[in-house]
């Protein structure tokens, strides 16, 4: 999925995505070119390990 698919999705901006990237805090992400694209069953992954560590935080 797309960054601003991903940010929709989560309720929050694109660069909220970037700095968690730069803070090597978000979900996992593949860049191809200069698309960055991240894979919708590691997004699911890391969402459900930031939920059990209660780590996620939503404005």
């Amino acid at each position: 999925m797309e960054r601003q698919e991903l940010a929709v999705a989560l309720s929050i901006h694109v660069r909220t995505l970037d700095r968690w990237h730069l803070e090597r805090r978000g979900p996992p992400r593949i860049t191809i070119g200069r698309r960055i694209l991240y894979r919708e069953a590691a997004v699911n992954e890391w969402l459900q390990a930031n939920e059990e560590a209660g780590t996620v935080h939503r404005r």
